[in-house]
């Protein structure tokens, strides 16, 4: 059996079928055109490989096993055709798409429709994704903790399974030295600069009620109209700049 991970561009998907079928001992190639070096690496042109591989599995017993066959791009679906001819071909996909492009791949096939799996499949399958999947340095805690929420959100779909292990082998846990980090981050680098201008405008009150006591109209009334037009200001552009927090200076 050699999977086929379609998620991986097309010269890397052929070079590991290459690779699996050297290992095997079962790589046919008479016009030498597969480079095999010294260690053990395979070096190959994409325009070789595919004559090659087919080569190696005619009048053999191989199973490709192709995960969301629906992903396929022109020239990967061009090389399972090819492959159909000499060799066992099983494919997964959640849905039956009605491209073109794949309509006629899926004829080929014959199909079986997979139900929910029962409590103890689903449990072996999800162990089985778990292990194979998530990095063995996790905590077993945190296994846990994945495996009885994908058991209870799916209900059984393998491929509700599937996606929420996916998901949560593809997020970075933090560890203690970058959650520290994160907590010097939260340190106040910012000021508010609303209570600066509260005073600024009390102080201007109380200046103005000295000035009647004076009696000094012509100031009394130039700190009105300039408290009228602050004001006017600090509520029209309080979102945008007078409120905005500030960044300290270094």
């Amino acid at each position: 059996i050699i999977k086929v991970n379609l998620t991986k561009t097309k010269a890397t998907i052929l070079t590991e079928i290459i690779e699996q079928l050297y290992k095997f001992n079962d790589l046919s190639d008479p016009e030498e055109l597969i480079e095999v070096k010294e260690d053990g690496t395979i070096s190959t042109l994409a325009k070789n490989a595919q004559s090659v591989i087919i080569q190696s599995v005619v009048n053999k017993n191989y199973v490709f096993a192709v995960d969301d066959i629906d992903i396929a791009t022109p020239q990967m679906l061009e090389l399972i055709l090819d492959l159909i001819n000499h060799s066992t071909i099983i494919a997964t996909t959640t849905e039956i798409k009605n491209e073109r492009k794949i309509k006629h791949l899926y004829s080929l096939f014959d199909k079986i429709h997979l139900n929910e799996l029962d409590k103890t499949s689903a449990e072996n399958f999800t162990d089985y994704l778990i292990q194979t999947y998530i990095p063995k340095e996790i905590d077993t805690n945190y296994k846990s903790f994945l495996k009885n929420e994908a058991l209870r959100i799916s209900k059984g779909n393998p491929s509700i399974i599937k996606s929420i292990l996916a998901q949560a082998s593809a997020q970075k846990l933090l560890n203690e030295d970058e959650i520290k980090k994160l907590r010097n981050l939260e340190s106040p680098e910012y000021i508010n600069l609303g209570p600066v201008f509260g005073i600024l405008l009390g102080s201007i009150t109380i200046v103005k009620i000295l000035q009647i006591g004076l009696e000094n109209r012509e100031t009394y009334i130039l700190l009105s109209i300039f408290s009228f037009i602050a004001y006017i200001i600090i509520r029209i552009f309080r979102y945008f700049f007078l409120f905005r927090p500030q960044r300290n200076k270094p």
